[in-house]
């Protein structure tokens, strides 16, 4: 080998320097790497003008490294891929990149995949139809976008064409009506068109209005897909001799009814403040039993009028009013008289109807009532003012008119606007999204949710929508509707938007699933599941090995191997194919802080806090240097970032060591900073949980990333740019969408994750955890997505119904109903709630929450218990805090909601409408627990700042505060009558305090950190759990503990007990919940959740299921007889920390480490036993009841004395019988019982 006799420059040191001979080409201070000439510089070349950061080294003929071995070997063969030693594979090396070290964020050329790795596709997906290419004139025969058959043209003028489709999907035929792009250019724009199609769209429905169902743009033009009237139009009928069939009578009875119906269509118009402006008969459509509705409210604004119906002020191009649609629906029941349009002009109507009176009618037509044409008269004034004041009085004199002439009354009832239904607001809003009109849409979809919050349409859209516009993750999204299985699982257009989802995230597997076993029939669907380019999200590898927390991750430039660095002071080398450690070296007694590859992936670097390694990869030589940090820079690379405590990310000019730019500040350390390939931003991520993107030009904020909940210690970029990768101490690594800002897919981690790195290619990432793993991700996610294409579904139609079908419902729900209600006025419940369940079984009205609150007043007044749990659903996310939420609470009454969290402050939620009544401000450290007072006039809370603290709910004032803790506080509780209150937390001690004077009554000293303590339903006992595993019972009189219940050594992190007082309950973190017999201290039932760590869960009120929560986000419903899962909620997309059920069982509150609250409808299905005058299983309650209506001792702990109570006690203790599923008792066996009961505790 020729020596270079120029100038060396030392990577680590700087030194320049001439190597001494061929087999010492080291620095002779430091013993580092020089750089190395370019592959196209001639040997011997001086170096000086060659670009910086890459390491000098020998390029034999065909260069191999043994893999199994390590051993570097040259050969003459090209073709050779096994050592000669040990017969282990050497692949061939990639091409050599040079290029700074890869953690430096220059983008290195595309290399070839390795053996195992999935090659990036260049080929782009499959197309689908796609509603860009839609042709704009149609043709029978067509089918657009697979789903819309034409049969032909139902009519075409001047302003455009309506075709006739049909629907293949929900098997109906709509009717499509589209402009004529020249139409639209006379009438001014595009704009004035969607203006007059957002005014049909906003018209709702009427029965005698053709209902507009939405509005899509189809090749690149908006088109109005309404009611299909199969009877054709008024002027049909008119034409071919259906309006005069029958003989005169009948004639004159048929015209009345089609201008009574005509006036009430357009008076519904007017008074949504919309004016027709082009009344014709031609624009009144009949089904064939002769209902009429009006039509054409999307294109009338075009042209304007048609002259033979005009308005005077119209011709004359004046202001119109609803009183010009008056002259227009006179004219048009003008030549329903006259047979048809004998006049070219509408302003000479008053001519032509006094010339007609004086005629004989024409033959086989009625002659018009002497009061019709009066009325007519009045409508064809030249002044406005003068023409009748509305469309409500024309029909009213017409009825009047009808039965004078017919001898009987108007056979049709006066029509009322139907109530938009969630169907129906989720597609106004669809159209309204068409329209460019997305505030408007979105409150549709709003009012869609709280008609019906699992409405599914309205849920994908709404969700899709926030989720492309980065106001929801992707995982939050996701999770929003695997939580609407429940409700709609066994419905295949569930699984079938769910799939797409799925697929955008890349969940292949889930996708494959569906497809497979849900009957799932969406060709597109599937063409786009099996493309080559499909997006790709999963985890390839889990690398285990490091005995410390994994601190830095990196791929080589090549993509083939992964190197980390641990705490446990080493560094190693994985084969990212295989998944298996190729090698590992000893770092320092210091953890590995960063590790990186150098000169084209030979030499690697690790850093520690007390120096450097370079490791040599073919000799295997390590190089280590103490003390002080190594910095690696091209001669290129000018600019550096620094990364500051105080919150901003700093711009450095290495050459010349001066700051050149600051980016804002984020609020908090932040931990990592990056460029983007092309260095025109720079990603940070920080301890406000905030990704933030920064131009450097200008120094401002492009872009945030919001979605971690805790600290942000790693970015990177994609090499291409449109990505960002994030890893958290939230335990997630998530991928970001750079051009929206929006989140692709979520990876979880059991432990902070520290560092993340893409792949070359970018097809995968790395990430690193404190669980001591490395894992391998593929996230491959195509630079166009779906969206972009026209695949997706959304916006989703929901099916809708014809509306005198929706109408027969709604009246129908109405008397239901009110049926319902007045039979629990009357106190006959098994009748109401059979009633109730039929309204409830009425389309569009299954999670109605009037019918729900009318059942659980059944339920409660009426004797029933839950049987079982029938539905449920997510009423609303709340969405207020800003921190985890800690601890939620129910007040006694069910109405109102108490949380705490990370953030200090507690809130007051009215549970009916969601809303945030008060704010009780005060901690200064996170709160942990909540709980309402017995009587619900006082909140109690504990914090991590020692205090407990008690607040007047009506005022949200701080009325006591508690503070001997002396460490945090976890746990507090209301004893059952309100008096005192006990407090538990990390000091190991459990205090019992008196509300009325503040004072600490004792202190009980436990061995260990309690997380949880509660009272018993009488108020003699305490229940603890703690940090060791231990559940205790304690005695409240004598402050000993009577049991300790074994069998357990996870931390338990919840306990309670039963309403009834006779069980125990307890939940742990390695996924255990435990239910104790209090009497004979046996466990009675073990169940196991999934190895999830079980955080809260609480008793149903009638004590038959309980509710946990888990570090899944998941709550399930068990059954505690038979410890089954009778229902799971889904929805939270992180811990679930606290749980709470209302006193009635129709709500459940979830808080979550995702910060968000929600609150959960419970749909039971009930029984009804025969009244009786006792039961058994009612006794644990009056004995509670005794109890606590026992006067206090002298020591004001113990019970002493004759039980006492009133007249309303009593009924109190009726209703929580009711509550506990007793309310079928008779209250005179109940007092009976009460009575016995007293007498023999005397």
């Amino acid at each position: 080998m020729t020596v270079s006799t120029s100038t060396l420059f030392c990577i680590i040191c700087g030194r320049e320097f001439r190597p001494r001979d061929a087999d010492t080409v080291i620095c002779p201070d430091c013993g580092g790497p020089p750089e190395a000439p370019a592959p196209s510089q001639p040997q011997g070349t001086a170096l000086a003008d060659q670009p910086r950061g890459t390491v000098l080294m020998s390029q034999p003929a065909y260069q191999r490294m043994c893999i199994l071995c390590g051993q570097d070997f040259t050969t003459p063969d090209p073709q050779a891929d096994r050592c000669p030693q040990c017969r282990g594979e050497a692949p061939h090396p990639q091409p050599e990149i040079r290029s700074r070290p890869e953690s430096r964020q220059r983008t290195p050329a595309m290399p070839a995949p390795a053996q195992g790795t999935v090659a990036m596709p260049e080929s782009g997906m499959s197309p689908a139809p796609s509603s860009a290419d839609v042709p704009l004139t149609w043709n029978a025969g067509d089918v657009i976008l697979d789903l819309y058959e034409v049969k032909g043209e139902l009519g075409k003028g001047g302003m455009g064409v309506v075709y006739r489709v049909h629907h293949r999907q929900w098997n109906i035929d709509l009717a499509v009506k589209t402009p004529l792009p020249e139409a639209l250019q006379k009438a001014g724009s595009l704009e004035n068109f969607l203006r007059e199609a957002q005014a049909w769209v906003d018209l709702g429905l009427h029965p005698h209005i053709v209902t507009c169902y939405y509005v899509r743009r189809l090749g690149e033009m908006p088109r109005v897909f309404a009611e299909c009237m199969e009877g054709g139009s008024l002027k049909n009928w008119m034409e071919d001799g259906r309006l005069y069939a029958g003989g005169e009578q009948e004639a004159l009875k048929r015209i009345l009814d089609c201008a009574i119906q005509f006036a009430w269509g357009l008076g519904y118009a007017h008074e949504k403040g919309l004016v027709h402006q082009d009344v014709k008969p031609a624009n009144a459509l009949m089904t064939p039993d002769g209902m009429l509705k009006v039509t054409d409210f999307g294109l009338v604004g075009a042209k304007g009028y048609t002259p033979a119906y005009a308005a005077p002020e119209q011709e004359l191009g004046q202001a119109v009013s609803p009183r010009t649609d008056i002259w227009g629906w006179g004219v048009s029941v003008l030549e329903m008289f006259t047979g048809g349009v004998h006049w070219q002009f509408g302003s000479v109507a008053a001519s032509v109807l006094e010339n007609y009176l004086q005629e004989a009618p024409p033959e086989g037509i009625p002659p018009m009532p002497a009061a019709l044409a009066e009325l007519l008269r009045q409508c064809f004034q030249d002044d406005p003012e003068q023409r009748p004041a509305s469309m409500d009085e024309v029909a009213e004199r017409l009825m009047r008119l009808y039965e004078q002439e017919t001898g009987a009354p108007y056979p049709r009832p006066k029509p009322q606007a139907l109530d938009m239904r969630a169907d129906s607001l989720n597609n106004k809003a669809v159209s309204l999204l068409d329209l460019g009109l997305e505030e408007e849409a979105v409150r549709c979809w709003q009012e869609a949710l709280q008609a019906d919050p699992a409405h599914l349409e309205a849920n994908f859209n709404y969700g899709y929508y926030r989720w492309q516009r980065a106001e929801v993750l992707g995982s939050e999204f996701l999770k929003q509707l695997q939580g609407l299985e429940a409700t709609h699982g066994s419905n295949p257009e569930y699984w079938r938007l769910l799939a797409w989802v799925y697929l955008e995230q890349g969940y292949v597997e889930e996708v494959e699933e569906i497809l497979e076993k849900r009957g799932v029939k969406d060709e597109a669907l599937r063409r786009a599941h099996t493309a080559p380019d499909r997006p790709v999200g999963r985890e390839v590898h889990c690398f285990k090995g490091h005995t410390g927390v994994v601190n830095s991750v990196a791929f080589s430039p090549d993509g083939r191997y992964a190197l980390s660095g641990s705490s446990d002071g080493t560094v190693r080398l994985w084969d990212v194919a295989s998944g298996k450690e190729v090698r590992k070296v000893q770092g320092y007694d210091e953890l590995v802080s960063e590790v990186a590859f150098l000169a084209n992936g030979q030499i690697i670097m690790a850093r520690s806090k007390d120096g450097a390694i370079l490791w040599d990869t073919r000799t295997d030589e390590v190089h280590r240097y103490k003390g002080g940090n190594l910095e690696f820079f091209d001669e290129s690379e000018r600019y550096a970032l620094a990364t500051c405590e105080d919150g901003s990310v700093r711009l450095w000019d290495v050459t010349t060591k001066q700051e050149v730019r600051r980016f804002g500040r984020h609020d908090g350390t932040v931990y990592s900073a990056t460029f983007s390939p092309d260095k025109n931003h720079v990603l940070s991520g920080g301890g406000d949980n905030i990704l933030r993107l920064w131009e450097v030009e200008t120094g401002k904020e492009v872009r945030h990333f919001v979605g971690h909940s805790h600290w942000v210690f790693s970015v990177t970029f994609s090499p291409d740019g449109e990505y960002v990768l994030s890893g958290s101490g939230d335990q997630t690594v998530r991928i970001w969408e750079v051009k929206t800002g929006r989140e692709l897919r979520c990876f979880r981690h059991e432990g902070a994750v520290f560092s993340v790195a893409f792949s070359p290619n970018g097809r995968y990432a790395l990430s690193s955890s404190h669980d001591r793993t490395i894992r391998v991700w593929e996230v491959y996610y195509p630079s166009f997505q779906l969206t972009s294409i026209k695949m997706h579904p959304f916006p989703v139609i929901a099916q809708f119904r014809a509306i005198n079908q929706l109408q027969q419902e709604d009246v129908l729900f109405a008397e239901l109903l009110r049926m319902g209600q007045q039979h629990v006025k009357e106190k006959s419940f098994l009748r109401a709630h059979d009633i109730l369940r039929q309204a409830q079984d009425v389309p569009g009205y299954e999670r109605n929450k009037d019918v729900l609150q009318f059942l659980t007043l059944c339920r409660v007044q009426g004797g029933g218990y839950c049987r079982n749990i029938r539905n449920g659903w997510c009423v609303y996310c709340l969405d207020e805090h800003t921190d985890s939420i800690a601890s939620v609470a129910f007040s006694p009454d069910g109405r109102y909601a108490l949380s705490g969290g990370g953030d200090r402050v507690i809130r007051l939620w009215e549970i009916e409408n969601g809303r945030v009544i008060c704010k009780l401000e005060g901690h200064t450290l996170a709160v942990y627990s909540v709980v309402f007072s017995p009587d619900g006039h006082y909140a109690l809370s504990g914090s991590w700042d020692k205090t407990i603290r008690l607040w007047e709910v009506a005022t949200g004032r701080e009325v006591n505060r508690f503070d001997r803790h002396v460490n945090f506080v976890n746990s507090v509780a209301f004893s059952p009558d309100g008096r005192y209150i006990i407090s538990a937390g990390w000091d190991e001690t459990i205090r019992l305090w008196d509300t009325t004077t503040g004072h600490e009554m004792y202190c009980l000293k436990d061995t260990d950190v309690i997380w949880s303590v509660c009272f018993s339903p009488d108020g003699l006992y305490i229940l603890s759990g703690s940090e060791d595993g231990s559940v205790k019972l304690w005695d409240i009189k004598t402050r000993e503990v009577i049991h300790r219940f074994t069998g357990l050594s996870d931390r338990i992190h919840c306990v309670a007990f039963s309403p009834d007082g006779r069980y125990a309950l307890s939940g742990s973190s390695g996924g255990m919940v435990m239910i104790w017999d209090v009497g004979t201290r046996r466990v009675v039932h073990q169940l196991s959740v999934n190895n999830r760590w079980v955080t809260p869960t609480t008793f149903s009120p009638d004590g038959r299921y309980i509710l946990i929560g888990s570090d899944d986000g998941t709550l399930q419903l068990v059954n505690t007889q038979e410890g089954n899962a009778a229902r799971v909620f889904k929805g939270h997309t992180d811990w679930v920390f606290s749980i709470a059920i209302s006193i009635d069982g129709q709500y459940a509150l979830s808080g979550s480490k995702d910060q968000t609250i929600r609150v959960w409808a419970l749909d039971w299905d009930y029984d009804f036993p025969d009244p009786a005058d006792w039961d058994e299983g009612a006794r644990p309650y009056l004995d509670i009841f005794l109890t606590l209506h026992t006067p206090y001792g002298r020591d004001g702990l113990s019970r002493v004395g004759k039980p006492q109570w009133t007249e309303k006690d009593f009924q109190k203790l009726l209703q929580e019988l009711g509550y506990r599923g007793y309310g079928w008792l008779r209250p005179e066996g109940v007092r009976r019982e009460l009575e016995k009961m007293a007498k023999e505790r005397s």
